[in-house]
């Protein structure tokens, strides 16, 4: 599976997911993906690991359908709708 992850995430992690056969892209920069970013990343993924604060909205759910999995790595889900 092909995942994208929006941020760096422990190394732990990242071998945990290796480990099981996944592809992962991270984003490497501090600074956090614009919309259109993460739409485009995420449009050729099976994945994806929201790592803080994407805004998860309905334009992102409908543009990224054909992904299998998300997960978040942030407290709450107050960015998600």
């Amino acid at each position: 599976m092909k995942i994208f992850i929006s941020r760096i995430i422990p190394a732990a992690g990242r071998q945990l997911l290796l480990d099981a056969g996944h592809q992962i892209t991270e984003h490497a920069e501090k600074r956090p993906l614009t919309q259109e970013e993460l739409l485009h990343y995420c449009a050729s993924q099976d994945g994806f690991l929201s790592v803080g604060h994407s805004g998860l909205n309905e334009t992102f759910f409908r543009r990224c359908s054909q992904l299998r999995g998300v997960a978040l790595m942030s407290a709450g889900y107050d960015q998600v709708d």
